[in-house]
């Protein structure tokens, strides 16, 4: 019989072998296998990066509409303080020559309204304010005709490119070389803005408007205590102090203001009638705003030569006992207004979709193997839950809020 000494050695031989065999191709397959999970992160992460410019470029174009809109309202917050400081000039005038004197106003109206009447003649040089408040708007233009437009102008191509280099980057930043291919199988980002109608952000600033109280109108009507005219005894002496700050459909600001006191009198003609003294005016437009309120053409100063009553007789509009009306002093306004050049309203630029989304898929060469991997991300606009419980939503606030996020895509 042959000897079985040594047959557990050559069995334990070729067993090893098996063993380091199995050994090496799990170290293999285990090192392919890292490397694919080591690309999806990475490109998981380029993927997401990619979106987070995108994001960042509707959130900045959603801040620089409400920065735009902002410049609106400054706008009209300088007419509408230029325009008090013509109104204010034009009663220091009228208190100086007492036309009408502030000791009238004081006997009918109380000698609060004398007196502040009276205390327009103390105010500093108006006229520089006006000057100063003009420069500081024709500064303001650049940024709503030049600044916005050069923002905004190839916005969407240079967002593409800088994504498309951001994803680059981040892969072969992770991986340590230059991906072979990426492809972008799904691409929302075209055709991206769309432009908003001048007429929608003109009625929101409209509304914006009545959050600030120096732009509300400035109307008050005060009469004096006891009746005037037999002819007419329910009637009184009034003050009037009518102003207003408005945009109209084509988005210019205007800002006027007027303070008259109507005399009552009465004759055999026309019976009881209001004179006016006006005692300020301004109306302070941007270049094409029109005048709305009451006025004429024949602003006179002096009615020397042709009586009041008839005056008003030979124009149209309004008549001889005109409530909430200041029509001289709107004529002096018109007048002696004050023009200032203004940037045309613009459409505004947004993001006409809600969500923009790519789907990335990348091969890469690995120790002589090919790799690829696949994913996902996306670009969403999503008001904060604070937000959305205070209030319906409302459409397109995606031009408005910078609430866009980033998120993957689940495959």
């Amino acid at each position: 019989m042959f000897s079985q000494r040594g047959y557990a050695l050559v069995l334990g031989i070729i067993g090893g072998g098996l063993f380091l065999l199995l050994w090496v191709q799990l170290h293999t397959v285990g090192r392919h296998l890292n490397y694919a999970h080591e690309l999806r992160v990475a490109l998981d992460a380029a993927g997401y990066s990619g979106t987070v410019v995108q994001s960042r470029t509707l959130n900045a174009l959603g801040l620089l509409n409400r920065a735009y809109i902002g410049h609106q309202i400054a706008s009209a917050h300088l007419l509408t303080l230029a325009s008090w400081a013509q109104w204010t000039r034009m009663q220091a005038r009228q208190s100086g020559v007492a036309n009408p004197p502030s000791w009238l106003i004081d006997g009918f109206f109380g000698s609060s309204y004398g007196q502040a009447y009276q205390a327009s003649q103390t105010v500093p040089n108006l006229k520089d304010l006006q000057t100063r408040l003009q420069s500081v708007f024709a500064a303001q233009q650049n940024f709503n005709s030049e600044y916005y437009s050069a923002f905004v102008t190839g916005l969407a191509q240079q967002t593409r490119e800088l994504r498309n280099r951001v994803i680059h980057e981040v892969l072969s930043h992770n991986l340590g070389k230059p991906a072979l291919h990426i492809e972008f199988i799904e691409d929302d980002w075209h055709e991206v803005f769309v432009s908003y109608q001048p007429s929608r952000s003109i009625a929101w600033l409209g509304e914006l408007q009545n959050h600030f109280n120096f732009l509300q109108q400035r109307r008050r009507t005060v009469q004096s205590r006891t009746p005037v005219s037999e002819r007419c005894p329910h009637l009184r002496h009034q003050l009037r102090r009518i102003g207003r700050t408005q945009i109209d459909e084509q988005g210019q600001w205007s800002a006027d203001d007027s303070l008259s006191f109507h005399a009552l009198r009465s004759n055999r003609w026309i019976g009881c009638y209001y004179r006016e003294y006006a005692m300020g005016w301004a109306w302070h437009p941007e270049q094409g705003a029109s005048f709305e309120e009451p006025y004429s053409e024949d602003a006179r100063d002096s009615f020397g030569e042709l009586h009041f009553w008839r005056w008003v007789d030979q124009q149209s509009g309004w008549g001889y006992l005109s409530e909430s009306i200041n029509p001289l002093a709107n004529s002096y306004a018109v007048r002696d207004r004050e023009v200032w050049q203004a940037a045309t309203f613009r459409s505004l630029v947004y993001g006409q979709r809600t969500q923009y989304g790519l789907t990335l898929r990348a091969q890469v060469e690995h120790q002589g193997q090919i790799f690829s991997a696949r994913t996902g991300a996306f670009s969403r606009f999503t008001l904060p839950t604070s937000l959305r419980w205070r209030r319906p939503p409302a459409a397109d606030e995606q031009a408005w809020f910078p609430f866009w996020t980033t998120s993957l895509a689940e495959f």
